[in-house]
């Protein structure tokens, strides 16, 4: 289940799990917010430190353009790449096993964007050139999802909703703005794809994905 904040995604996603759970094995999984794996949980500490001195409203991070970069910059995107790949082959896993895999969020083919390639081989050299690349065949090497079910929003009701939510630290209207900016429209590789718009009336729309899951089950 992909999308923007504030299209609905946690509340979709709960709604097929409840569904789906009556019948079959169900998993869920974030992919934006990957567990640390035992390789990474040393840089991943480090950096949730260094956030604690920093002074950063988010905004910068909705989209890195890759260019002159430093070492932990890349290891960060390296490492975020690398959870999110165990992440996937944990799921992977647990599809062959015949259960149905939720996932909130996935990569798209963009670079550059949300939940995507951050890094450019090219605009590196030594150990950053590697880590690159090695970041690049980790997403290439993700699977392709049975379907993903693309939640859309106007921008201005995703800014709506975000501000009647109940969360700590939860987005800046300015920051719901620019990343619908700057990541709308991403392209995605699946072997079926919906768009649903979730400006619509909610148990509406419910009965739409849910009819368009089932079809593909």
């Amino acid at each position: 289940i992909t999308g923007l904040d504030a299209t609905g995604k946690s509340t979709i996603g709960g709604e097929v799990h409840k569904w789906l759970g009556k019948n079959f094995t169900i998993r869920d999984a974030h992919f934006g917010k990957p567990p640390s794996a035992i390789l990474t949980m040393p840089l991943n500490l480090c950096i949730k430190i260094s956030r604690i001195f920093k002074s950063d409203d988010g905004i910068k991070q909705s989209v890195n353009v890759d260019g002159k970069k430093s070492l932990m910059y890349v290891f960060r995107y390296w490492a975020l790449a690398y959870d999110r790949s165990v992440l996937m082959k944990r799921c992977r896993g647990y599809v062959e096993r015949g259960a149905i895999v939720i996932c909130d969020r996935y990569k798209s083919e963009d670079i550059g964007v949300m939940d995507s390639k951050r890094l450019i081989p090219e605009n590196h050299r030594g150990v950053k050139r590697f880590l690159s690349k090695w970041e690049n065949k980790l997403y290439d090497e993700m699977p392709i999802p049975d379907i993903i079910t693309n939640l859309k929003v106007p921008v201005e009701v995703a800014i709506q909703r975000n501000e009647e939510r109940i969360k700590a630290g939860k987005e800046t209207a300015e920051f719901i703005k620019i990343r619908h900016e700057q990541n709308n429209n991403l392209n995605y590789v699946s072997n079926s794809k919906i768009d649903i718009n979730t400006d619509d009336e909610y148990e509406k729309t419910v009965v739409l994905i849910k009819d368009k899951i089932w079809g593909c089950i």
